[in-house]
């Protein structure tokens, strides 16, 4: 991707809404800035030494407090979005308009960017379904513009960054490469009694996760998404994941191999990150899950139709249509039927074998941490 991608676009605009009114912030929502302060990293004027840290702290407390920093400051960039972004208002001449923002976007070529704009496409419209419904899950599609066959400007994600970075900071910091160990160091240990709306916590943190566990692996599991390893999710600063990437899906995998055999990814240390098996975080997903799984079902032929317009006249949308019903067949009739389905792809995606041996092919031939 990166040989694909070589430059990086910031564009200044000014958002409108169909009333006229200032659009809200595509990159960084409010929620995301209250989680801010949390995790901004805070660099020392040294690098980090465990040795050093414990000689010259008050603790055990203080020696986690510097590794917590020094590990985010490792995972985030030196300046965060909402300096960077009040940097280029306070020099541009546009700054004062209202709605004034800006944008990033990464400039690829030589790379099939259509498929990613249906998936972008789709993701809104599953979003979309699952408010109406109200299903308490959690997506984030990101902007793609096609210049070309095989050209085009892909949206930039505030802040977040890819799993597999996240845990290559872990490892330089002797930390394992476990998630739940980063969601550990920067909001603590997950404590089921801890009160969610006030300050940011860990508890927080992982019903974010939850959230946006289900969300993505509903999408994951409508267009029969694969070559997801961790260079492809992304995790943004409240917790959330964030799924990138679709250039293998709809009955195309790497290699033709169709390896990835589980609905969706659902590996051990994402159960670590929800509290276990049983917390609240893991029943929020769980719940969410299989409410969005109903909620889909009873529109689907709105994501169908979606399939078939985009590829037009070819047999391919309709293909494409045809066993997205089978994939959610029965699902919209009896809610309890719909949770034991729920629960059996839950089953069968935890800790799948075939995943990590992905996940390891990977590493092996990519350095791409599983």
């Amino acid at each position: 991707s990166r040989a694909r991608a070589p430059t990086l676009l910031y564009c200044e605009a000014i958002e409108r809404t169909a009333d006229g009114g200032a659009a809200p912030v595509l990159n960084l929502d409010d929620e995301a800035r209250r989680w801010a302060p949390v995790v901004a990293p805070t660099r020392h004027g040294h690098a980090f030494d465990v040795v050093d840290s414990f000689l010259n702290t008050g603790g055990r407390l203080d020696f986690e407090a510097a590794r917590r920093n020094e590990l985010l400051a490792r995972v985030y960039e030196p300046q965060i979005w909402e300096e960077q972004e009040a940097a280029a208002k306070a020099a541009s001449p546009y700054g004062a308009n209202p709605g004034w923002r800006l944008a990033s976007f990464l400039v690829k070529a030589d790379d099939e960017l259509r498929r990613e704009q249906l998936a972008s496409q789709f993701a809104e419209a599953v979003a979309d379904v699952l408010d109406r419904h109200g299903v308490d899950a959690y997506l984030r599609p990101y902007g793609i513009i096609c210049c070309g066959p095989r050209a085009g400007l892909v949206e930039t994600l505030a802040d977040a960054k890819s799993l597999d970075h996240v845990k290559q900071q872990l490892k330089s910091l002797d930390m394992g490469t476990d998630l739940g160990a980063y969601f550990d160091a920067v909001y603590g240990p997950y404590d089921e009694n801890q009160q969610v709306g006030g300050a940011p916590n860990r508890k927080e943190a992982s019903l974010n996760f939850a959230r946006s566990l289900a969300g993505s692996s509903l999408l994951s599991y409508a267009l029969d998404v694969k070559d997801r390893h961790n260079g492809n999710i992304l995790l943004d600063r409240g917790g959330r994941l964030i799924h990138i990437d679709f250039g293998y899906m709809l009955g195309r995998s790497p290699g033709g191999l169709n390896f990835e055999d589980a609905p969706f990814k659902l590996p051990q240390d994402y159960v670590h990150v929800l509290g276990g098996v049983g917390s609240d975080a893991w029943v929020a997903f769980a719940t969410a899950f299989a409410a969005g799984l109903h909620a889909l079902a009873l529109e689907l032929h709105r994501l169908q139709t979606l399939l078939v317009l985009f590829f037009g006249d070819s047999n391919v949308g309709l293909e494409a249509a045809t066993a997205l019903g089978e994939r959610f067949r029965g699902l919209g009739q009896d809610p309890r039927q719909t949770m034991a389905a729920a629960t059996d792809m839950i089953r069968r995606s935890h800790d799948s074998d075939r995943a990590k041996q992905y996940d390891w092919y990977q590493w092996k031939t990519n350095g791409i941490v599983p």
